[in-house]
């Protein structure tokens, strides 16, 4: 009963404004490491991966800043 998302930069992710959530829906937002990301295994799991476009040179940001952007959009 819960939608199960990863923030995680992939082939098959979509960009974070994009997905909508449903409403009064329960969601699980899994985060990886800094470095690392998320392994294959827990992206094959779940429901939807969303990504932050970045552009430029650098390609991530710190996880703390980059789940309170998501978050925020998902409670809007």
């Amino acid at each position: 009963k819960y939608t199960i998302l990863a923030l995680e930069q992939s082939k098959d992710s979509i960009p974070y404004f994009k997905f909508k959530p449903k409403k009064n829906g329960k969601t699980v937002l899994v985060l990886g490491s800094e470095v690392k990301g998320l392994p294959k295994k827990i992206l094959d799991l779940v429901d939807e991966i969303l990504e932050i476009p970045m552009h430029g040179k650098k390609e991530t940001l710190n996880v703390g800043i980059a789940t309170g952007i998501v978050i925020f959009e998902l409670i809007k």
